[in-house]
């Protein structure tokens, strides 16, 4: 950016105005010739803003411009690195629980904090512990909080009596030797774990390429309660149960909820046997002389529900039928 002595002042008033110079933009170019460009232009080229500041320095031959936001003491709700490690300090001392089942790739073991605890509650002990009114520091608080990366509640999967066992095992043991030992078998137990959802994903790329190989994931949903109220007599009062019996194709990312209350069936084995009847009937068709189709159905192991003799006879029932093979 060149600047120029003002050649013509224009308005009413020329001697009136208060312009000083007058700046031509350019940018560079690879054959070493200054291409004349807009103001608009070499604004959005080079990131700088349109005030008298840029202006100032760019003129001066400062072409490479830093970013100083941010790099000042003006602002009153900058946090002193005591105070944020006082509030630091302060979150970890509330006892969490680990996240021992769910384990994503990469992402370490996420801590869940009772779930009778929120941030504003935190904050209140917060106060009291500081002995000082510290209400303006709740957005600090909350700030903070979120990069512990901190949960309330439970995590909501579910786990097996093994892992229950081997966590609890592994928190109460104080050999190291044994110690050692059950962090051995709980890491044999996830990947045994792991294998099955590495075999569920292998069936359904094959389902994706083979239409007559069927894959469905089935499970009961948790009684459903109503009516959802917050009084405390209520607490104590007789719900009203609703089922739900869940059946998704992975290869098409479809689901099929079957819904029945308290009043029209139980959630035995019997009323799961007629769902996965009805969902067959109304997917499937009976198949020709000769047709081939396979069904791979995953569930858990809740004999009472999906891994029983009733089931199977269904499973049975239905090649009979020949709508599987």
């Amino acid at each position: 950016m060149d600047s120029e002595p003002v050649q013509r002042r224009r308005g009413d008033n020329p001697e009136q105005s208060r312009r000083n110079a007058t700046y031509k933009y350019y940018l560079p170019q690879a054959n070493g010739i200054k291409l004349q460009v807009c103001r608009n232009t070499f604004c959005a080229v080079f990131g700088v803003t349109r005030s008298r500041k840029s202006k100032k320095k760019i003129s001066n031959g400062m072409l490479c411009l830093d970013d100083e936001r941010g790099n000042h003491d003006v602002r009153p709700r900058t946090l002193p690195l005591n105070i944020h490690l006082e509030i630091l300090e302060h979150i970890r001392s509330y006892d969490t629980e680990e996240s021992h089942y769910t384990r994503n790739e990469g992402e370490p073991l996420r801590q869940y904090l009772p779930q009778d605890l929120n941030v504003s509650k935190m904050f209140q002990n917060f106060n009291a512990v500081m002995g000082r009114d510290a209400n303006n520091l709740e957005w600090a608080y909350r700030v903070t909080f979120r990069e512990t990366g901190f949960k309330f509640g439970l995590p909501r999967s579910d786990t097996c009596d093994e892992c229950d066992r081997l966590h609890i095992r592994i928190q109460a043991e104080l050999n190291e030797q044994a110690l050692e030992d059950l962090w051995i078998q709980s890491v044999e137990h996830h990947l045994f774990a792991e294998s099955g959802y590495t075999a569920l994903a292998q069936d359904t790329n094959i389902s994706k390429e083979i239409p007559n190989y069927v894959v469905v994931c089935v499970d009961l949903q948790g009684v459903l309660l109503s009516p959802i109220l917050t009084n405390s007599a209520y607490y104590y009062q007789r719900k009203f149960f609703t089922y739900n019996f869940g059946i998704t194709s992975p290869a098409t990312d479809t689901s099929t909820m079957c819904i029945w209350t308290q009043c029209e069936g139980q959630r035995g084995s019997c009323e799961i046997a007629s769902c996965f009847y009805q969902y067959v009937l109304q997917n499937y068709q009976i198949l020709p002389n000769g047709g081939q189709r396979t069904l791979v159905v995953w569930s858990d192991r809740c004999a009472g529900q999906n891994n029983n003799f009733l089931m199977l006879c269904m499973y049975k029932y239905l090649i009979h039928l020949r709508y599987f093979s």
